[in-house]
């Protein structure tokens, strides 16, 4: 069994690009009765973001306003779960009501957009699915057009550029989870090999990627 998950990886792709997180955001019923759902990663990034002269992955260079993104990650094919793709279950409606990013006359029209189109843009935020996996898919893509998909090798590419490329400044971190300190080891160790940083890491976070082109 793999020491770490994909939910792990996925949190520090997040985390390294500025993003302010939390894991397995639940949906609970209004009743008594078992969950409704959950995200995998609840993430949140502002515009302003700058960490001295580090680039970020490109999605997330193109943000140009505050972006809240609900993350579905799976070690396959990118793909979302059957609660957050159906309207009648209204789960998106609960969830933008718990994170509060819209007003409350304006969450029907933004739960609205997110099912149809996987994005949801206003004057201040812009709100979007993001699915991370192995290869994109393209059923996603038709019926989800403006939903985001990264895949691991993209992920795992962006995570061992900036653990090698700024290896001095990221190497104190006492206060990092095993997770990440883990993955920091993997890519010093590996500095001189992407390809094998990404075999290793691959294995461990219990993901699958496309060898690069």
């Amino acid at each position: 069994m793999a020491p770490f998950t994909p939910e792990d990886l996925g949190y520090w792709f997040f985390r390294l690009n500025g993003c302010l997180s939390i894991r397995n955001f639940v949906v609970h019923p209004e009743s008594k009765g078992s969950q409704k759902t959950d995200s995998d990663l609840l993430a949140v990034r502002f515009p302003f973001r700058r960490e001295q002269d580090m680039a970020d992955h490109p999605f997330f260079q193109s943000q140009s306003k505050t972006t809240a993104m609900f993350v579905e990650m799976k070690p396959g094919k990118c793909e979302f779960n059957g609660p957050w793709t159906r309207p009648g279950d209204r789960n998106l409606v609960r969830v933008l009501e718990a994170v509060g990013v819209v007003a409350d006359d304006e969450v029907d029209a933004a739960a609205e957009d997110l099912y149809v189109r996987g994005l949801h843009r206003s004057r201040d935020i812009d709100i979007v699915l993001v699915a991370l996996g192995s290869e994109e898919n393209d059923a996603v893509s038709k019926s989800l057009p403006y939903a985001h998909q990264i895949t691991w090798r993209s992920v795992l590419d962006f995570v061992f550029y900036r653990f090698t490329m700024y290896r001095a400044r990221k190497a104190h971190h006492p206060q990092w989870d095993m997770s990440g300190r883990h993955l920091y080891a993997l890519a010093i160790a590996s500095r001189h090999s992407p390809a094998v940083f990404a075999d290793r890491a691959a294995h461990d976070y219990a993901v699958r990627h496309a060898q690069r082109e």
